[in-house]
C-alpha cells in the first residue's frame, strides 16, 4: 500500500525500523495508556518485542490478512503520533 500523506503526517505500513519510534510513542504516554487500554498493561516492552510485533503486522500485509495495522508518523518520519 502506498503511504497516505497530509501536510503534517504520513499514514503507512510499519517497518521493523519503526520499533524505536513505536517504543518512544508508547513509553512517553504509558501512564495515560494504562488507564484506558488494558493491553498496555504489558508495557513497557523491549525493542526486541516491538520488532516481533511489527514483524507480525508486516506479515499480515504481505499475506493479505484482514488484520491490517498502520502507523501514523510525522511528515519527516521522525516521530510516531
Amino acid at each position: 500500500m502506498s503511504p497516505i500523506e497530509t501536510k503534517r503526517t504520513i499514514v503507512r505500513c510499519y517497518t521493523i525500523e519503526d520499533a524505536y519510534l513505536l517504543k518512544d510513542a508508547i513509553d512517553s504516554s504509558l501512564s495515560n495508556l494504562q488507564k484506558r487500554l488494558p493491553r498496555s498493561l504489558q508495557e513497557p516492552e523491549t525493542i526486541q518485542k516491538k520488532e516481533e510485533r511489527l514483524g507480525k503486522y508486516i506479515k499480515n500485509f504481505d499475506d493479505f490478512n484482514l488484520d491490517f495495522c498502520y502507523g501514523i508518523f510525522s511528515k519527516d518520519d521522525s516521530m510516531q503520533l
